[in-house]
């Protein structure tokens, strides 16, 4: 009976689920520093000057799928940097413009990957100081993290802000909203770190498997005692 309830304790204690750590979110506000393995880009949307449908699908280098889209009902438009759009990213970027539009946008990944960080460069089409905001946000639409930066739209090459979200602790997220304050926006290439799914044995596994351990021990003691009976 002793070795049976020791057997039972085990399985019981293994059986128990442990609640996941409480993840922080860090802010990322240089490409360098963000180190993606993934990228989505905007040149497969069309030459410049291009209208964008509210909302459209695209996916990245690695063939990741996404989900574009802005609380307005404006279309976006393809720009590239010195042709149609004279700011601070780098000569000939392929940027997104959020179209007259004052956001936010959103960034919704493909549920079958995890996001642990995302980040682009972004300006707001007037000149003058600006403070951008990046959220981060669950499958459901609950904001995990939020982060205000500030920056200067002005003319220039390639001193746009650069704004991005980390995850810490094992966590991830599934969307990427962004805004400036008061007026449209750009924003150029997006760099993102993809991990692949978790994969998980199902939790009555384990704990089967050792009740039958458990079984074979018992059936093992009868047999030892039957020739005693």
């Amino acid at each position: 009976m002793m070795r049976l309830r020791s057997w039972f304790a085990v399985v019981m204690l293994l059986g128990v689920a442990v609640a996941p750590s409480q993840a922080g979110f860090v802010l990322v506000t240089s490409r360098s520093n963000l180190g993606g393995n993934d990228q989505i880009t905007w040149g497969s949307l069309g030459s410049d000057g291009t209208a964008v449908t509210n909302p459209y699908n695209i996916s990245s280098s690695g063939g990741i799928t996404a989900t574009v889209s802005q609380a307005t009902a404006g279309q976006f438009v393809r720009r590239d940097q010195g042709t149609s759009w004279n700011g601070n990213f780098a000569p000939n970027a392929q940027l997104l413009w959020s179209g007259g539009s004052n956001g936010p946008a959103t960034i919704d990944f493909s549920n079958a990957v995890r996001i642990t960080s995302a980040g682009m460069q972004i300006q707001r089409e007037r000149f003058g100081a600006f403070v951008a905001t990046i959220q981060a946000l669950s499958a459901a639409g609950d904001v995990l993290a939020t982060f205000d930066v500030k920056g200067v739209s002005n003319a220039g090459n390639n001193p746009a802000l650069f704004v991005g979200i980390e995850a810490t602790g094992g966590d991830s997220f599934d969307k990427l909203r962004f805004n400036v304050d008061g007026n449209d926006f750009a924003i150029n290439e997006m760099d993102i770190i993809v991990q692949p799914l978790m994969t998980a044995p199902a939790p009555a596994a384990l704990p089967l498997a050792l009740l039958g351990v458990a079984a074979l021990g018992g059936v093992g003691y009868f047999r030892r005692r039957s020739p005693a009976a």
